[in-house]
C-alpha cells in the first residue's frame, strides 16, 4: 500500500498542485464546497418526507 502511495505522491501530486493554483479551478471548488451544507440539509428533508410517505401520513400521498 505504501508503494502505491509513493507512486501517487511522486507523479500525481505535482499535477494536482498545478491545478490547485489555477484561480478558476479554485473558484469552482469553493462554490461546490459552499453548497454542500445546503445539499445535506435538503437530503435530510427528502429522507423525512420519504419516510412519512411510506408510513401513509405524508403530504404527497398518491392514492
Amino acid at each position: 500500500m505504501e508503494k502505491i502511495q509513493n507512486v501517487l505522491m511522486k507523479y500525481l501530486m505535482p499535477i494536482a498542485n498545478k491545478l490547485e493554483q489555477q484561480k478558476h479551478i479554485q473558484a469552482i471548488k469553493d462554490g461546490i464546497v459552499a453548497s454542500i451544507p445546503i445539499i445535506i440539509i435538503g437530503s435530510f428533508c427528502t429522507i423525512f418526507l420519504g419516510i412519512a410517505n411510506l408510513l401513509g401520513s405524508g403530504l404527497f400521498m398518491i392514492s
